[in-house]
């Protein structure tokens, strides 16, 4: 089929679900390849996990096999541009000997369908708060940090987690899970409704490229607790959220704090990041593509 589809000698966005023998095929064809990468590099993301498996206590199978790692090797090998979404992420790239003149940074945007207004922030005369979690339940996600936080930041409200949980993450955290404070509810297809229900988004990712759910609270007007990978770029510091290190369990507490007991502070950070939002947008995405693309033909 490639060869019937693509002419000798062009520029071709892939991403790494592509079979290798089909990228070995462009490459014959000398074509020239742009690979988007979603998130660090494979063996960062096994070194994240395993750090994390190790500081637990706990020993089980994850996702990061020596066949995905080898698989992306052949991407950046063969790459001419690769597309990474946050600085942290090119430079677990570059650690690991991707070609950091190859690496171009981008943006993602979201799936969601963003409010024409912004909801009204409830004030703390309202009722206890709703927070947010959307991801998958497990380590690399940090939901063992944020369950921590929230359990010594006194369970300021409920606390919702969206996404498929691990099994060895719900065995390992048991007793966090089962809070009366943390609801789990699996993996839903209406996750607009979760945002537009919550009052406040938390997040603190130990490893990600351009977080998509970061950016749909962001648009929703939600304040946020994230890390600095749970962030990605939209989530600044004191301007659109409060910014921790997962690992420091009173640092994570006092933030959930601080949005739970300030309602000036939830609208402050909640506007903010629904205004810088804007620029996290497909089109923007794409055109930040397109001209890395554009440049590299005009190259040859």
């Amino acid at each position: 089929m490639i060869p019937r589809i693509v002419p000798e000698g062009a520029l071709v966005y892939v991403w790494p679900s592509l079979a290798p023998k089909a990228l070995s095929i462009l490459r014959d064809r000398g074509c020239r390849i742009a690979v988007e990468v979603i998130n660090f590099h494979t063996q960062a993301e096994k070194r994240i996990i395993e750090e994390e498996m190790d500081r637990e206590g706990l020993t089980y199978s994850h996702y990061v096999t020596p066949e995905k790692i080898a698989s992306q090797e052949i991407f950046l090998n063969d790459a001419d541009i690769v597309f990474s979404s946050n600085a942290l992420a090119r430079q677990s790239l570059v650690d690991y000997g991707c070609d950091a003149e190859k690496i171009v940074l981008t943006r993602y945007a979201s799936q969601c369908t963003i409010p024409p207004i912004p909801k009204p922030l409830r004030g703390n005369q309202d009722g206890p708060l709703e927070f947010l979690f959307v991801g998958r339940v497990n380590l690399e996600k940090g939901v063992h940090h944020l369950l921590r936080g929230w359990k010594q930041a006194g369970e300021p409200g409920t606390l919702h987690l969206y996404g498929i949980l691990d099994s060895a993450f719900a065995n390992a955290f048991a007793d966090f899970l089962n809070l009366p404070s943390v609801k789990l509810h699996g993996y839903s297809d209406a996750i607009d409704e979760a945002y537009k229900k919550a009052d406040a988004f938390l997040f603190l990712s130990l490893a990600e490229g351009g977080p998509q759910v970061t950016v749909e609270a962001a648009e929703h007007g939600l304040p946020m607790v994230t890390s600095v990978n749970g962030g990605g770029r939209i989530a600044v510091d004191g301007k659109t959220a409060l910014v921790v290190d997962p690992t420091d369990v009173d640092s994570t507490a006092h933030a959930i704090r601080r949005i739970s007991d300030d309602a000036d502070l939830r609208a402050r950070l909640g506007n903010a990041a629904r205004d810088f939002s804007r620029e996290f947008t497909w089109e923007q995405a794409a055109r930040e593509r397109f001209g890395a693309m554009t440049r590299q033909r005009g190259s040859v």
